[in-house]
């Protein structure tokens, strides 16, 4: 007869048994595809899905010139006095701007004209933002220096015949040419 004071190795089956090799492969198979799986599925479903899912406004809300609109010869004199032509600024992508008061809309134009120079890293050598001034005193309202908060830009006053040909030219493609952004290719074209 068996001592019941001796123990037997009998299996138990109260004691958790060890995670057997199914187990620990399984897990981490699972995990992966969840992690690289899902975005597949989440992509083929929004793109598949019938627009249940809206992120916004996205985009620019830029207009396309076409047919392609030459700007022409120009000569324009900096209040800083440098001369800006089309041959000096050939090669170099332009930002025109035009402005009567620079108030909130025009700062805001501002900010974003040089938001998108910094924008395009090393390749903001190339692009020259100008503010066209329809009047002398349009930028009293700006409490700030702009050669000091923004040394790029070329400021202009359309005293000149050639600004206000630019002016004319870009009011034949936008109605509200007041602080709008108008983008001069390196050809020379709008």
């Amino acid at each position: 007869m068996s001592n019941p004071s001796v123990p037997v190795n009998k299996p138990s089956f109260d004691k958790p048994q060890n995670p057997t090799l199914f187990k620990r492969l399984v897990n981490p198979l699972v995990i992966m595809l969840v992690l690289f799986g899902f975005p597949y599925i989440a992509s083929w479903y929004f793109m598949n899905s019938e627009g249940s899912f809206s992120v916004g406004d996205l985009g620019n809300h830029g207009q396309l010139v076409s047919p392609v609109l030459p700007i022409g010869e120009y000569s324009l004199k900096t209040s800083a006095g440098e001369i800006l032509s089309d041959k000096s600024l050939a090669g170099s992508w332009r930002l025109f701007t035009v402005s009567s008061s620079c108030e909130q809309s025009c700062q805001d134009t501002l900010l974003v004209i040089r938001q998108a120079r910094k924008s395009t890293g090393i390749n903001r050598k190339v692009v020259k933002p100008i503010l066209l001034l329809k009047t002398p005193e349009a930028l009293a309202p700006f409490k700030v220096d702009l050669t000091q908060a923004f040394p790029q830009l070329a400021t202009v006053s359309s005293d000149s015949l050639d600004a206000k040909v630019l002016i004319n030219t870009f009011s034949q493609t936008h109605a509200q040419v007041e602080n709008s952004i108008f983008m001069v290719d390196p050809y020379n074209n709008l």
